[in-house]
């Protein structure tokens, strides 16, 4: 019985990484901000996980620090000064992209306001993102993911249901 559960789940673990996070990073002024999404890249009308990190060269985070982002198309401000507060040395937050194509995602980062313990200039960093086509509304890796979910579930009821009646 522990091996058939084992089994099950060494074969969803393809599923659980079919929506891994891509990163980009760019260096501004000493600083290294990475940017990654959930799903691994924007999809045009389906939500996204915008989510930053900022570090210094080094690796160090960088902590204490405050930000806003806009997000614009084609010269078009889609979100201005949207205010951005950091966990630690990280920012997120959700954004479904209108449609496909290019955007262009400033963040500006500054020292947090009431902490002394980071001293430097607000950056700015762009970043260049391609929200893809939404070709299909659920994948097929998504209906895989479902069904391995489901068969795992059934299986695990089924041997709590087997184990109770002995």
């Amino acid at each position: 019985m522990k091996k058939l559960l084992f089994f099950l789940i060494i074969l969803s673990i393809p599923f659980a990484f079919a929506h891994a996070e891509e990163s980009h990073e760019e260096t501004v002024d000493g600083k290294v901000v990475e940017i990654e999404f959930l799903p691994s890249e924007p999809i045009a009308e389906k939500a996204s996980i915008i989510s930053f990190e900022v570090n210094d060269a080094e690796g160090k985070s960088v902590t204490h620090i405050d930000g806003s982002m806009d997000i614009t198309k084609d010269g078009v401000l889609l979100v201005n000064d949207y205010e951005l507060h950091s966990h630690g040395n990280q920012f997120s937050m959700t954004y479904k992209f209108p449609e496909e194509g290019q955007y262009t995602v400033t963040l500006t980062i500054s020292p947090a306001k009431n902490y002394e313990n980071e001293k430097f200039d607000p950056i700015a960093v762009i970043f260049y993102v391609t929200a893809e086509e939404n070709e299909n509304p659920i994948s097929y890796l998504e209906i895989g993911g479902f069904i391995a979910a489901f068969l795992i579930l059934g299986v695990l009821v089924f041997l709590m249901v087997k184990k109770k009646k002995h």
